[in-house]
């Protein structure tokens, strides 16, 4: 195993362990930074999956909550369409909390808002497993090195303590 860490840390041009272990903190520094890009296009395309979801239940209810207000019997429309009545106003709300100024964004728009969010998502997820085994890799190498040094500090450390009681 002290043979691969040598050939590993000779084939990535660590001279010292401060670049080893800096080149560790950097791959950790942009593995979280692509953890957090990744929580956050997962969000928003959350957040686009139920935009579609509502804008498609406001759209498909929309004529018959049209004939609701248009209706001479209100009572007996709602009880006979309460279930469509119910999915519209639920979206209308969705919808206008989530754009106060009224303005929606079509169907198309969101599924090619959405395509390009899980194409940016899916970029995204590839090189955080790439930075994983990076960090992965850096860490073995790192506790492999403390390892070797140590190893090679028992017996100096030993030879001190021997002249010391001499």
């Amino acid at each position: 195993q002290m043979a691969n860490t040598v050939i590993y840390l000779q084939k990535h041009g660590y001279d010292d362990q401060k670049s080893l272990d800096a080149a560790l903190l950097d791959a950790e520094i942009q593995l979280q930074e692509t953890k957090d890009s990744v929580a956050n296009l997962s969000a928003q395309l959350k957040h686009i999956n139920s935009q579609i979801h509502y804008t498609g239940q406001y759209l498909a209810h929309k004529k018959i909550y049209g004939e609701f207000l248009k209706s001479t019997n209100k009572k007996f429309f709602r009880s006979s369409h309460s279930a469509e009545i119910q999915a519209y106003e639920t979206a209308r709300d969705w919808l206008k909390q989530a754009h106060p100024e009224d303005n929606f964004s079509t169907i198309k728009e969101l599924n090619e808002q959405k395509a390009s969010l899980q194409t940016r998502l899916a970029e995204q997820k590839d090189t955080l497993s790439e930075l994983n085994n990076q960090t992965h890799e850096l860490r073995i190498v790192c506790q492999n090195v403390n390892a070797i040094l140590q190893h090679q500090a028992l017996p100096m450390l030993q030879s001190v303590l021997l002249k010391n009681e001499l």
